[in-house]
């Protein structure tokens, strides 16, 4: 959580008092620049190597924000096996596994835990009048940590897999129809999409097998215009995230009646 000034006259009380699962992070705008994005990349890795180990690599899907392409921020996530996986530009709002539905998830249980909590009279009146900038941060934070911990439990499971799987984000080297089929861009016209499968080039020696070398050609062919067609969709595509939305099993739900 990124909450906007320095943080340097924050009371180390006030720190103490925020939600142990969420790292909050200063700048004064409450963007994520270069410098934030250092102090985020070693708290990850920290996180990642009290998890998994520090020999086991894991895969990290970015942006191309500045300050994802920060060498600082690459080299600490190289150094300790984080893979970093930089989405093409203009297409984040495709392939996006955030914008596929689970920012949306967490944005919402946010506002469900605000609402609960304004449901007593005395903290309607607190938040409306009495309280200091300080108490907002420690509420704030602590609404995005029971947010964020109902967002990962298992309830949630099929939700977050069906947001990666949506966007192509467990796409594997060998094809699977079965898997294939969940590819679903948000914004994209499926009758347009298409999934390309995995095909063995065979390998010319002497300027042999000459059939074969046309079939690669064409399908080089093939996979250009494929390309050049996904980015002519992306282009048109809405940039808008949130297409998705919960229905009453905390799932989502591809076709919603209106906008939340």
């Amino acid at each position: 959580m990124v909450c906007r000034g320095t943080g340097k006259r924050i009371s180390q009380a006030e720190k103490n008092l925020y939600d142990n699962d969420v790292d909050v992070f200063w700048q004064k705008k409450a963007w994520v620049d270069k410098f934030v994005m250092r102090d985020l990349a070693t708290r990850f890795v920290e996180k990642k190597n009290a998890k998994h180990g520090e020999d086991v690599w894991v895969l990290l899907f970015c942006d191309n924000l500045s300050a994802h392409l920060d060498e600082e921020v690459k080299r600490t996530f190289g150094n300790a096996k984080v893979l970093l996986f930089y989405f093409p530009p203009n297409m984040t709002n495709f392939i996006q596994p955030i914008d596929a539905g689970l920012g949306r998830t967490v944005r919402i249980s946010i506002g469900h835990f605000l609402d609960q909590w304004l449901m007593d009279e005395d903290n309607m009146e607190r938040w409306e009048s009495s309280l200091t900038a300080g108490e907002r941060r420690i509420i704030s934070v602590g609404f995005v940590g029971q947010a964020m911990r109902k967002v990962m439990s298992v309830d949630y499971d099929n939700m977050r897999v069906g947001c990666f799987e949506r966007t192509g984000c467990l796409m594997t080297i060998i094809a699977n129809e079965e898997h294939d089929k969940k590819i679903r861009p948000q914004g994209m016209d499926t009758r347009n999409f298409t999934v390309p499968s995995v095909r063995t080039p065979t390998m010319i020696v002497d300027g042999a097998n000459n059939n074969e070398n046309e079939n690669i050609v064409g399908q080089d062919e093939e996979a250009a215009a494929l390309q050049e067609e996904q980015t002519r969709l992306a282009e048109q595509g809405d940039e808008e995230d949130g297409d998705y939305e919960l229905d009453d099993g905390g799932q989502i739900d591809d076709n919603p009646a209106e906008p939340l």
